[in-house]
């Protein structure tokens, strides 16, 4: 893109010097002088940050931090080799930016990063109109680790705050991963990346209701991954059964329609049921959920099988792992999920959780029918002891 006219050598001095001017450049974002606040301006200064941003991390990655100083190549360390090739990088797009800007042409964050998905690129800068000092919170907030799941459980219908989500879960699970693996001095400094990622974004949505976007539109959410590969699963049944074959977009469609025809019966059903009568946050809360079985004819049915699942592989990772193993943290994403949407969505599943709890349901009503059927025989010998005795 480019201005014609409308720029005047003060206009373009000023996005010039963003490049140059680490500190002073966020502050043109809140100046009231045309010739710096100036949309051609805002723009090489949401640039030049990112970039000045990047700068940073990697002297705390590589410097601050020596991730790698322990391997070498040709006698040098490779923190350094890798410091100096990203520093050289960065450099360069400093002064490739800053020549734009002297061109009056605009460089956006997402020409730095030439990745293409569909309409959107895989960075950009998203403009939104008429957010209100609530709708920015909620923006920011539901970038935050774990924060960001309760946002997303009270706006899980909004495209937006869905697509944060997905980056939200993916990021905070890959850290953790990282962390409960035992490096955790890489996943500390992944954490600190992504909390100045955090930060800098909070800065734009504040200051100019904009938002650094990261198009995981076509990602699937975690928890829909799991239908997308059960999917699979019948579609390769399909194919080495007994069944007639079917294409997969096909049997997709066919999946989805039945799945949208059982949620609207599944909502009906639990409208007849009568409401949970205990504090709804107990549910899950690990293990003590597991005397809710008497619970389960409520409103809260979905809710007290995903928390029964998750019970069984905390008990599960407990007889394999131990009791203070580290792997039972990343229980804390599902069980974050499911508190999330206690209130919003009733017949909300957690995929895998809650096949798993459903387990636990059926062995309970199986060893309750041999309960039921033992006192039945039970009855009937007495019955027949009374008759001999007669």
């Amino acid at each position: 893109m480019k201005y014609e006219n409308e720029l005047n050598k003060k206009v373009i001095a000023n996005a010039q010097s963003s490049y140059f001017m680490p500190i002073v450049s966020i502050a043109f974002l809140f100046s009231g002088d045309t010739n710096i606040n100036h949309p051609f301006v805002r723009g090489h200064v949401k640039t030049a940050s990112f970039i000045h941003l990047l700068f940073l991390i990697v002297y705390l990655i590589f410097i601050q931090f020596a991730f790698m100083v322990h391997f070498s190549f040709l006698s040098y360390r490779l923190n350094y080799i890798f410091a100096s090739m990203f520093f050289l990088f960065l450099f360069g797009a400093l002064i490739f930016a800053s020549e734009k800007a002297h061109k009056g042409e605009i460089f956006g964050i997402g020409d730095m990063i030439k990745i293409s998905s569909g309409e959107k690129g895989f960075i950009s800068g998203e403009k939104k109109e008429n957010l209100n000092e609530e709708d920015k919170l909620t923006l920011i907030l539901s970038s935050i680790p774990l924060i960001g799941i309760f946002i997303y459980g009270k706006n899980y219908k909004d495209s937006t705050i869905e697509n944060i989500s997905k980056f939200n879960i993916f990021v905070s699970f890959f850290i953790s991963l990282i962390y409960v693996s035992g490096n955790k001095e890489v996943a500390n400094i992944f954490f600190l990346f992504y909390i100045i990622f955090i930060v800098f974004s909070s800065i734009m949505i504040m200051a100019q209701g904009e938002m650094i976007t990261i198009n995981m539109r076509k990602i699937f959410h975690p928890f829909a991954l799991y239908n997308f590969l059960k999917d699979i699963f019948s579609y390769l049944k399909t194919y080495f059964g007994k069944e007639k074959f079917k294409d997969f977009s096909s049997l997709r469609n066919e999946k989805e329609e039945k799945r949208k025809i059982e949620e609207e019966r599944e909502i009906n059903l639990l409208q007849d049921l009568k409401n949970f009568p205990f504090n709804e946050k107990l549910i899950y809360f690990p293990v003590f959920n597991l005397l809710l079985l008497g619970k389960l004819h409520t409103k809260k049915y979905f809710h007290i099988v995903n928390a029964l699942g998750i019970s069984l592989v905390i008990l599960f990772s407990w007889l394999i792992l131990g009791i203070e193993n580290v792997y039972q943290l990343l229980l804390v994403f599902p069980l974050f999920y499911g508190i999330a949407f206690l209130e919003t969505k009733e017949n909300y599943k957690l995929a895998f959780f809650f096949d798993i709890g459903k387990i636990i349901i059926n062995l309970f009503g199986k060893i309750k029918g041999m309960f039921r059927k033992a006192k039945e025989i039970k009855k009937k010998e007495e019955n027949i002891s009374l008759k001999v005795e007669k």
